[in-house]
């Protein structure tokens, strides 16, 4: 029994490879660029007197400011790279006063 030679072999019958030269997707990948602009479109249109797009980054920025950071500056890498303070510091006081208030704090 003589079988082809191509990755759906056993699977469907009639398979045949292509012949030289022939691609097996002669359409070519499918175009992206009218749904890129539909959506364009859409992001343009107003509503409410501001735009889609608009609308969609305030609202990112009210309540994941996080993912504007992240498309502007890319994400971290690892947590290594963020410091953090762990004091609370306070307009300009200088830390020898911050550190006495939290002394008095703990006092009481």
């Amino acid at each position: 029994m003589k079988t082809n030679s191509t990755q759906n072999s056993g699977k469907t019958a009639n398979l045949r490879p292509f012949k030289k030269g022939q691609s097996g997707n002669p359409g070519g990948r499918p175009k992206t660029a009218k749904l890129a602009e539909l959506i364009r479109q859409y992001l343009d249109e107003e509503t409410g007197g501001k735009t889609r797009l608009r609308q969609i980054l305030e609202w990112l920025h009210k309540h994941k400011p996080e993912v504007l950071l992240h498309y502007a500056y890319g994400r971290p890498l690892n947590g290594e790279e963020i410091e953090v303070e762990e004091k609370t510091t306070i307009a300009g006081l200088p830390e020898e006063y911050l550190e006495r208030m939290r002394e008095l704090a703990r006092q009481r």
